[in-house]
């Protein structure tokens, strides 16, 4: 069943600026302006203080105690003030910015300030004397008006004609008409409850930091409006109490439980934004899925379970697609080929771009996961009908996205530094019944492509490895628009010969093959050493690192070539000696 963050986003953003945000004190409680409750405490401290009487750090019950009865926010505030505007002066220091900075607004006002910016939210309403929502707007260079007394009403722009509207239900703290006490928020005057009536009526509501328990003339007033025209969304933390239960069942609107404000509405405007992307010719699920990414590794050990859920699912589509676009028994031919390449575009679409997210800032357990799903990739079976007429070369077609994926993660690695990554990714070991056991590239680079893609009928070139010259180019268009050639290709280098020299590692030791089984790659036939000295440089300043830095430098810190430098030089002059030996050779 789709969530209901996901439901909420998908009908703001089809139902652009019908919803009205209701925001309560639990809104601006991140700021530090204190909630009804927090005043009350601070008052009974300052009651207890003026008559000299010791309340033993609990205010609250000292006050009962001494007043035999329970401290009430309006009793208290009418007692110390009886006047609005001495009640304004007494409150004015709980809402006015200190030395210190704070008060300021908080991740769920700059949010909305974003949303309305965007069109998405066109009315908020609010029980808060702060303003807080109004800095945040000022702060996005956003016009608004704002209701802050019945008297404001009259000359309002009509709310389908203003851009954003605020208002203040009970008033604002620098303004001496606003409301808190219980007679004075029992009803409200007729005109004010008209307009809010045709608010109720005509729009959405979306409901944060507020319990319904104690407006009750808000809550008669919500009731009173029949219209069901947008589903109404009230929020809580932790439980949900009655009145706001009875509330959305009565709107027929639905409870989301959420964490607090600040992530509620971080999250409401990454969904939404992510829906736009359809606007800017993107693929929208491709979008959705890099934001829910992003936002399930910000959420650390909390988001991993989503996290995995995502790459499992994203990656079971990549399979399934590849899987119903099989390639055997076509004659090769370029033709056949770039029809490889468009289903291996298209399948890796989505899972390379989540895949270099968790890279750059995923934690060891999200890295686990994603070998894991880059292992059932590679590793799958590929069933072919034993009565057709098959052809090896083309039946290898089907590996190149393969191909791409891994160097597409490669490439991110070296950019990001995330070098005991490439470790893990070499020695993802396939359990297949074509390659068991046998290394991820072993499989695939070498035994795959560096023989049948030399074919010159398929690519017309001379060549040497068409195929990886191919490769390069696809992963920079596709995965690293970003960068120029001049950025990219060094770093596309770096991976090929960490590529080659972990190869001199694996066919040495574990295959006892000749050192001479080594990748040659696009390194060799683009000729580095003929490369313009931007390029050179970059690539030989990460080899020099090494070499300067030894068992400090990060591709051995972090675990390549077992650590160990020594282990490193031995493999590197080796294959460095093949290299050279046929530098000319090709």
């Amino acid at each position: 069943m789709i969530d209901k963050m996901t439901t909420l986003a998908f009908s703001m953003y089809s139902n652009k600026g019908v919803y009205a945000l209701f925001l309560g004190s639990g809104v601006s409680l991140p700021s530090g302006i204190p909630t009804g409750w927090a005043i009350v405490k601070d008052l009974t401290k300052k009651i207890a203080l003026l008559q000299n009487e010791n309340y033993e750090n609990d205010s609250i019950e000292w006050y009962k105690k001494k007043y035999s009865t329970e401290p009430d926010y309006s009793d208290i505030i009418g007692q110390l003030a009886v006047t609005s505007t001495e009640r304004q002066s007494l409150l004015l220091p709980y809402f006015t910015p200190d030395e210190k900075g704070d008060k300021e607004p908080t991740k769920a006002h700059r949010s909305i300030a974003k949303l309305i910016k965007e069109g998405y939210v066109k009315v908020v309403l609010t029980t808060n004397f702060d303003r807080l929502i109004e800095k945040a707007l000022d702060d996005e260079h956003i016009e608004y008006q704002v209701i802050r007394d019945v008297s404001d009403i009259s000359g309002a722009v009509p709310l389908v004609h203003s851009n954003c509207t605020i208002v203040k239900i009970n008033g604002d703290y620098l303004d001496c008409r606003f409301r808190n006490t219980i007679d004075e928020l029992a009803e409200y005057p007729e005109e004010l409850n008209a307009y809010l009536h045709e608010i109720f009526n005509n729009f959405g509501l979306i409901t944060c930091g507020w319990s319904a328990i104690w407006d009750k003339a808000l809550v008669k007033l919500i009731r009173s409006c029949p219209n069901q025209r947008y589903t109404s969304v009230f929020t809580y933390i932790n439980n949900c109490n009655a009145e706001l239960s009875d509330l959305a069942t009565f709107k027929r609107g639905q409870c989301i439980q959420i964490k607090n404000a600040d992530s509620f509405f971080t999250e409401l405007l990454e969904q939404v934004s992510a829906l736009k992307g359809i606007d800017r010719n993107l693929p929208l699920s491709k979008e959705i899925a890099i934001e829910r990414m992003k936002k399930y590794l910000s959420l650390g050990d909390e988001g991993i379970i989503r996290m995995n859920d995502l790459l499992v699912s994203e990656f079971d589509k990549a399979i399934e697609y590849y899987n119903s676009h099989l390639f055997y028994s076509d004659f090769p031919s370029k033709d056949v080929y770039d029809k490889a390449i468009e289903v291996a575009n298209t399948a890796n679409e989505i899972i390379i771009p989540l895949a270099i997210l968790v890279i750059r800032w995923g934690n060891m357990k999200h890295e686990k996961l994603l070998i894991e799903q880059i292992r059932k990739l590679f590793d799958r079976n590929i069933e072919y009908p034993n009565n057709t007429t098959s052809y090896r070369v083309t039946i290898d077609f089907n590996h190149v996205g393969s191909v791409i994926v891994l160097y597409s993660l490669g490439v991110a690695c070296v950019e990001f530094e995330k070098f005991n990554f490439i470790d893990k990714l070499f020695h993802i070991e396939l359990r297949n019944q074509h390659y068991s056991g046998n290394r991820v590239f072993n499989s695939y680079v070498i035994d795959c492509f560096n023989e049948w893609l030399v074919d010159k009928t398929i690519f017309n070139s001379p060549t040497y490895v068409p195929f990886m010259n191919h490769v390069q180019r696809i992963v920079h268009n596709s995965y690293y628009s970003t960068l120029d050639e001049n950025s990219y290709l060094p770093l596309f280098c770096i991976f090929e010969r960490l590529l080659a020299l972990y190869y001199g590692i694996l066919s040495h030791i574990n295959y006892n093959r000749a050192i001479g089984q080594i990748p040659i790659g696009t390194l060799q036939q683009r000729n580095m050493y003929n490369l313009s000295s931007s390029l050179r440089k970059d690539y030989d300043a990460f080899f020099n690192e090494v070499d300067a830095q030894k068992d400090n430098s990060e591709i051995i810190k972090q675990g390549m070539f077992k650590g160990s430098y020594t282990f490193y030089k031995t493999i590197k002059a080796k294959v460095d000696e093949f290299l050279e030996n046929h530098r000319h050779g090709f």
